[in-house]
């Protein structure tokens, strides 16, 4: 296969360890979320190398908070399938990946440092009798698997490297032959992430434990609220399982990027990015629109408790995608009085 031409925006900044990876082709809403990910990568990590894969690639946005810009290649496969061949898009000798939907609260470098030298790393654990995409333990058994890496696909780390190639050829073979493997409960869904664990389990290799720390790479979901995040101030955590996340990637995964919080932080970050406000100007028209969204949310809680319907969260001050809060609004209140 060619390797893809890169096309270099900015001049080489300082001399960091590893580069981040993004992709961000199709809707214009990915290329904002990639901008917005490059936005909090240089609030806390200046000089580190920064390359999108796009089909934009004369996109004057991209080009100006990205150091390289890859072609995509649509013949590499649609959706998610794209994500088995980072290391045919990735310019860097050691890569961190990162979903366009995240956003980055701190340094990356001790992420980096926990995962060096891993040719291939998930932060993730071990399954051992989990369903996860499948029946771990009847997969497990079936293959001698001693686990499963059982993992969030908005982080990887990889490292140029013969073992990593190894574990990318051998995704991308699991991947054609999944029908025949009759171990994955996909239906017509294609996910990357199920067939990561596979191989990573097939070679033996371990997901990089962070279940001590809780500080890399995580998704809101099944958190209890409230969810607190200011992005320009280094700030995210949440409580999940009763236990503390303070993670420096957080990721707003499916339509969580429709939510208050993440379009709240993304606008901040432009505001004090591009329009050079102020700190406390921003905080100020931040304290106006959580009331707002406060007193919204505080009206929608009384309709739901007047007509008798339960609540979808507990907190007055929830992570809800706002898409489907409105629908869910025009179907139960609206079209009903």
């Amino acid at each position: 296969m060619i390797s893809p031409t890169l096309v270099p925006t900015q001049a080489e900044g300082q001399a960091w360890p590893f580069g981040v990876l993004t992709v961000a082709y199709g809707a214009m809403r990915y290329q904002k979320q990639a901008i917005a990910l490059s936005q909090s990568i240089r609030l806390f990590n200046p000089g580190l190398q920064l390359a999108c894969v796009t089909d934009h690639l004369d996109s004057a946005l991209l080009k100006k908070h990205f150091d390289i810009l890859v072609p995509f290649q649509p013949d590499l496969g649609k959706g998610f399938r794209q994500k088995l061949w980072f290391d045919v898009y990735s310019p860097f000798p050691k890569t961190i990946y990162i979903d366009s939907d995240c956003f980055v609260v701190g340094s990356l470098l001790p992420l980096f440092n926990r995962a060096n030298g891993t040719p291939f790393g998930v932060l993730g654990v071990k399954a051992v009798g989990d369903w996860w995409y499948m029946d771990v333990a009847k997969v497990n058994k079936r293959f001698g698997f001693p686990y499963l890496p059982k993992f969030n696909g908005g982080f990887f780390y990889f490292e140029n490297t013969p073992a990593s190639k190894a574990v990318f050829l051998k995704t991308r073979q699991v991947a054609r032959i999944q029908h025949k493997l009759g171990v994955f409960e996909l239906g017509d869904w294609f996910n990357d992430e199920p067939f990561y664990g596979f191989t990573l389990g097939y070679l033996g290799q371990e997901p990089i434990w962070d279940q001590d720390q809780r500080t890399g790479m995580y998704t809101p979901a099944e958190f209890t609220d409230p969810l607190t995040i200011s992005v320009i101030d280094g700030i995210c955590n949440f409580t999940r399982h009763g236990q503390l996340y303070n993670p420096v990637v957080v990721h707003f995964f499916g339509d969580h990027t429709t939510s208050y919080h993440y379009l709240r932080e993304k606008w901040k970050l432009h505001l004090l990015l591009e329009k050079h406000r102020s700190r406390s100007s921003i905080a100020f028209q931040q304290s106006i629109l959580d009331m707002a969204y406060r007193a919204f949310i505080a009206i929608y809680s009384t309709i739901a408790k007047f007509r008798g319907q339960k609540l979808p969260f507990s907190h007055p001050f929830p992570l809800v995608p706002l898409l489907n809060f409105g629908t869910s609004i025009m179907k139960k209140f609206i079209y009903k009085f």
